[in-house]
């Protein structure tokens, strides 16, 4: 309840100097907008595939943008887009459909607007989590950009070393995405020293 989250945040500043937030999907801020006056930054997810009305992978670009407009307009703290990603497999909810192709569209198009509007933001999630599919489904343990056995679901590689199948480099490897897509465009971020094809690894769908 606000009331009781009010009251967390008034012990916690009472107990740290450390900058506070809370994580919530971005409705949640919207609907509960006087408890940012308690928090350092606000942390919203912004997931196309899991809201209310699921958006389609060609409309995620103007979707995240329109939602984080929105947010910028009605806040005056900071704000961190604490998850956001795309399923690489599962079942289709409407327009929003899982793969392998999809999530790696979606990671370039949001790389793309990451960078065009200097957004601070956390990629869900490094690795597929089995245990998800009890509480979501198949879907849920499918936001990986690494399976469970920690290979690589889209193709990525070193410009040095070459091809990178395990995450050994993992949070580098996060910072400085090179994404490709089918038309060749490229986007980077940070470096040049590692990258992220569009292609799969594995084409082989799995059950819904």
């Amino acid at each position: 309840k606000p009331a009781a989250m009010r009251a967390y945040f008034k012990e916690i500043k009472q107990r740290t100097q450390t900058p506070i937030t809370y994580a919530d999907v971005w409705e949640f801020w919207r609907q509960h907008r006087d408890l940012s006056q308690h928090v350092d930054f606000i942390t919203v997810h912004i997931l196309p595939y899991w809201e209310n009305s699921p958006v389609a992978i060609s409309h995620a670009g103007e979707h995240i943008q329109a939602v984080m407009q929105i947010l910028q307009q009605e806040f005056e703290k900071p704000i961190l887009i604490g998850e956001t990603g795309w399923p690489s497999a599962g079942r289709q909810r409407y327009g929003a459909e899982p793969g392998l192709r999809n999530q790696a569209q979606y990671f370039q198009i949001f790389l793309d607007l990451a960078h065009t509007h200097q957004w601070q933001y956390n990629l869900i999630e490094a690795y597929d989590q089995p245990w998800k599919r009890v509480l979501e489904g198949t879907v849920g343990g499918y936001w990986g950009i690494f399976d469970v056995v920690a290979t690589a679901k889209i193709t990525m590689w070193n410009s040095t070393t070459g091809p990178i199948k395990r995450p050994a480099t993992l949070s580098p490897l996060l910072q400085a995405f090179i994404i490709s897509t089918p038309s060749g465009s490229v986007f980077a971020t940070l470096s040049s020293t590692y990258s992220a094809s569009i292609t799969p690894t594995c084409s082989t769908p799995r059950p819904a």
